[in-house]
């Protein structure tokens, strides 16, 4: 078994993720009140649970989510079966707490209740999306579909209009809602120019009900073809104005055009595109999402899930890390999820890809931990943790070290210190010096599990929460200890310079290298004595056409170089050679362009090292694994294309 397959039924990986070592949950869900504006029944989403009855969330209950969970998380949603206006008191409060712990919160409400006292609080919060329930453009329509008039929320729309003019920054971003139903799925144009009229980012078109209701039927399941039509061509209006035009589930437009009975992707039972056999369900709420209702309970996720919970009788810590979850958790990994989760239409289908064995930079929206959610860990800016992190890689026999490239966030408060602990327990401390790039090499256990994941996870000294924001810094990617790269080495091939120095590998990136591109290249050394002078490495490029001599068989008078050479001072937290103690590991990165009037063609890399000052005399070597040659190393071959960026 190779690939994500073998990732994700490893008994390592099950256990971690089912266990109680799982963070604290990013995002609270937290239904304020089950109440509805009188008169008004809006057409409900498919994914919204029935309430059977009305309920308010009582007062010591929200006590206790204020002061016990609110602080620990780092996103608030209000919203659910009711609309949380309804909920004045409770609702001002929140508001007012999000703010003083500088949670964000995202606020969905039908927009026909809001109080002056309200409206006050929503521009001076931490409010910082506003979605509004709208099924309808005008007023007629409104009154039909939704049993209430259009005009408060109009009036409302004003006043957010007039406030956005005379505020430069801190306004929430404005989105719309709409159920698609047989009565509204036309007006999707003219809903989609009421948008833009007032401002708002995006409009999100949400399946409603498949129940047959002779009232408000789903326009998906009995009018697609119309829908369809009108989504495409507005597809086509929202990208001409740079308008953001989204479904719910996301995947919903790429199963209009593939699935011929969309109840069974909106049930959960086809992918978006059946006619590939390499998707998998995939899911996040039950790791990084809890759901509060107004009666207290605690829900698995946003499906009809039964409660796992009770926070009126049950500490919440003792729900989030119980058996009840700790089972649905497992079940869901090792393929045996319940029916609600195979029945959920909400869960996202990913394609199959082999599991990666470097977590490469590029993410700006992305917490570490999850990283077993993306299992094909995909390139991205750089990935970071303000909370416990963990990543999951394929060894085999021959790799003997883990390496995790981290550094500090850029922020007063984050942590220098930590410790990373393999395969759950195996502890290493570090202290990281600065808020440079450090590479931590870490011996991997003698377990006798050579060919199976190995798990690191990066637990920084304190967690960082959202209280810790000041106000010169509000991205959440300054926070916590910031990961460059996690992967695993064996050092097969050493390479020893005059008993000091040793080359343990090195590593480029990227991998195609094309003429007139940048290219990484990291080395990685291990002192054996302290050196007297500060050395410098050089490394030589020769095109594989050039015979010894260095002479090229390439016509005479070509402008066309085939070889090149350059070097760098080797330095370890900024300092050079003759600062190093014996013993000492270092990861040097060296970013040097490809000439634009190389040759392209395969080239044969070798490095060498010099005192600095003096680069005739390389050091010698006295012991390689590699082929050598007038003391400079064969590492290896590199293929420079003619394609320029």
């Amino acid at each position: 078994m190779a690939g994500i397959e073998a990732f994700e039924k490893s008994e390592r990986y099950a256990d971690y993720i089912s266990s109680d070592r799982i963070p604290f949950p990013a995002k609270l869900n937290l239904e304020l009140t089950t109440r509805r504006s009188e008169g008004c029944h809006c057409p409900l989403p498919l994914i919204t649970r029935p309430a059977t009855g009305i309920f308010d969330l009582s007062a010591d209950t929200l006590d206790y989510i204020l002061t016990s969970i609110l602080p620990y998380v780092q996103a608030l949603y209000l919203g659910g079966r009711g609309d949380p206006c309804l909920a004045e008191d409770s609702l001002v409060k929140t508001l007012e707490c999000a703010t003083d712990f500088g949670v964000p919160v995202t606020l969905e409400t039908h927009g026909l209740n809001f109080s002056k006292k309200i409206t006050e609080i929503l521009w001076q919060s931490s409010v910082q999306n506003l979605i509004l329930n709208i099924n309808a453009p005008n007023e007629d329509t409104h009154r039909k579909i939704c049993g209430c008039s259009l005009n408060p929320i109009v009036d409302f729309l004003k006043k957010l209009s007039e406030h956005r003019q005379s505020q430069s920054n801190g306004m929430p971003e404005l989105h719309l809602r709409m159920t698609a139903t047989r009565d509204n799925i036309e007006l999707l144009p003219d809903l989609m120019k009421f948008a833009n009229l007032n401002q708002a980012m995006s409009l999100i078109i949400v399946p409603m009900s498949l129940a047959n209701d002779p009232d408000k039927i789903s326009a998906f399941r009995y009018h697609r073809d119309t829908a369809e039509e009108v989504i495409y061509r507005s597809l086509i209006e929202s990208e001409l104005k740079g308008f953001r035009l989204e479904t719910e589930p996301p995947q919903l437009l790429d199963a209009l055009g593939a699935v011929d009975d969309i109840q069974l992707f909106l049930s959960g039972q086809v992918p978006p595109d059946p006619q590939h056999d390499d998707y998998i369900r995939d899911c996040s709420c039950i790791w990084s999402h809890t759901f509060i209702d107004a009666e207290g309970n605690i829900l698995p996720c946003q499906g009809n899930f039964p409660a796992v919970g009770n926070i009126t009788h049950q500490s919440f810590q003792n729900i989030w890390y119980g058996n009840q979850l700790k089972a649905i958790r497992r079940n869901y990994v090792t393929g045996f999820g319940s029916s609600e989760c195979l029945a959920c239409h909400n869960l996202i289908w990913r394609k199959k890809r082999a599991a990666k064995h470097i977590v490469n930079p590029v993410d700006p929206n992305y917490f570490l931990f999850p990283g077993w959610l993306d299992l094909e860990l995909e390139e991205r800016d750089f990935r970071f943790t303000s909370d416990r992190a963990v990543v999951f890689l394929n060894r085999s026999k021959q790799h003997l070290f883990a390496l995790a490239q981290i550094r500090k966030g850029p922020f007063e408060g984050s942590p220098g210190k930590g410790k990373i602990i393999i395969n759950n327990h195996e502890v290493h401390p570090f202290e990281l010096q600065s808020s440079q790039w450090e590479t931590l090499e870490i011996p991997l256990p003698d377990d006798g599990k050579a060919d199976d994941l190995v798990s690191l996870e990066i637990i920084p000294e304190k967690a960082l929460r959202p209280i810790h924001l000041n106000q010169e810094t509000t991205d959440y990617r300054n926070l916590g200890i910031k990961v460059s790269g996690v992967w695993l080495e064996s050092w097969e091939k050493k390479v020893v310079f005059a008993q000091q120095l040793v080359l343990l590998g090195y590593d480029v990136s990227p991998e195609a290298w094309e003429i007139d591109g940048d290219v990484v290249f990291r080395t990685f050394w291990r002192t054996l004595t302290q050196a007297e002078r500060d050395i410098k490495v050089l490394l030589d490029f020769q095109h594989e056409d050039t015979d010894e001599s260095g002479r090229s068989d390439s016509k005479k008078g070509s402008i066309r170089v085939t070889s090149l050479q350059s070097d760098f001072l080797l330095e370890h937290r900024g300092l050079p050679t003759s600062n190093w103690q014996a013993g000492t590991f270092i990861a040097h990165e060296y970013l040097f362009p490809v000439p634009d009037k190389l040759k392209p063609g395969h080239y044969r890399i070798h490095l060498g090292v010099y005192p600095e000052g003096d680069p005739k005399k390389r050091v010698k070597i006295s012991r390689s694994d590699r082929e050598h040659r007038d003391n400079l190393a064969l590492l290896g071959t590199v293929l420079i294309s003619q394609q320029k960026r």
